[in-house]
């Protein structure tokens, strides 16, 4: 038997087509999938409700081949049907495709304004850091504000997950013993030296509070608040920090800070999940 890598490779298949943009013909085309996407198109496009018979004339489909493909697309959730005026529209599937075809980078930027006011607002540098397994995070955004000094990071540097404000902010959600924390905290190097009993005491009120605080520890010089991102199931995904030097402000606009950041953080786990 022959496998499919062999039938591809001695051309019993046919190549790969060109898009339809590059304006190529397809001679495999299958019909009934055309049609569907043309019909998408047509929606998308018009951002009016279409009766079947408008869309079967209009692109010039045979009328009940058409009012399966839209039955089947109702069905799938892409498009939506009206019953008193009998005429279809785009659906919420469309947008759900779409999202998911958004890089990070794209998704995050309508949040971009939010994230630059919060450290516009109080003079800092908003760190956004992503889970990567269990070990470690990336830093994929800053945020600078416009205050003469800043403390600025590069985004694509990784870290120990467990360092920093973020540690002590998703310690309690990764589903590990305190034995299994303890162990790793070990291998943890830190500006200020800190114990575990210390750090595993501000992981459970950070529970609590829903934010958590390193104040020199992770760096020397400055401070660090940070707020988990969860996820659509529950599982941490991000975290969004708040960096400064170390003194710029008092606790109770910290809190404020850190009350932002769990604002921010709440919107932002939709997004990027």
């Amino acid at each position: 038997m022959t496998n499919n890598s062999n039938k591809q490779a001695s051309g019993a298949w046919p190549a790969t087509p060109g898009s339809r943009a590059s304006g190529q013909t397809f001679v495999n085309r299958v019909k009934p999938v055309s049609n569907a996407f043309e019909i998408i198109r047509f929606l998308s496009k018009n951002r009016q409700p279409t009766t079947v018979t408008q869309l079967a004339r209009e692109l010039s489909i045979n009328p009940s081949t058409c009012f399966n493909i839209l039955r089947t697309l109702v069905w799938e959730g892409l498009i939506d049907f009206d019953d008193a005026s009998k005429s279809y529209a785009v659906g919420l599937g469309i947008v759900k495709l779409a999202e998911g075809a958004l890089s990070e980078r794209d998704r995050l930027e309508s949040f971009k304004s939010k994230i630059h006011d919060v450290a516009e607002r109080y003079g800092v540098t908003l760190l956004l850091w992503r889970r990567v397994g269990d070990e470690r995070m990336l830093l994929v955004m800053v945020e600078n504000s416009s205050a003469d000094l800043q403390i600025h990071l590069r985004t694509g540097q990784r870290l120990p997950l467990l360092l920093g404000a973020t540690g002590r902010a998703v310690a309690s959600y990764l589903g590990l013993t305190k034995n299994e924390i303890r162990e790793k905290f070990r291998n943890l190097r830190w500006a200020k030296r800190l114990s575990f009993e210390e750090f595993w005491r501000d992981a459970q009120q950070s529970v609590a509070s829903g934010w958590a605080m390193d104040d020199g520890s992770f760096s020397a010089g400055t401070t660090t608040v940070a707020a988990p991102i969860f996820d659509r199931t529950g599982r941490v995904s991000h975290s969004i920090v708040a960096i400064m030097f170390r003194g710029q402000h008092d606790p109770a606009t910290i809190k404020r800070i850190a009350r932002s950041l769990i604002a921010l953080s709440t919107d932002l786990g939709p997004v990027l999940s």
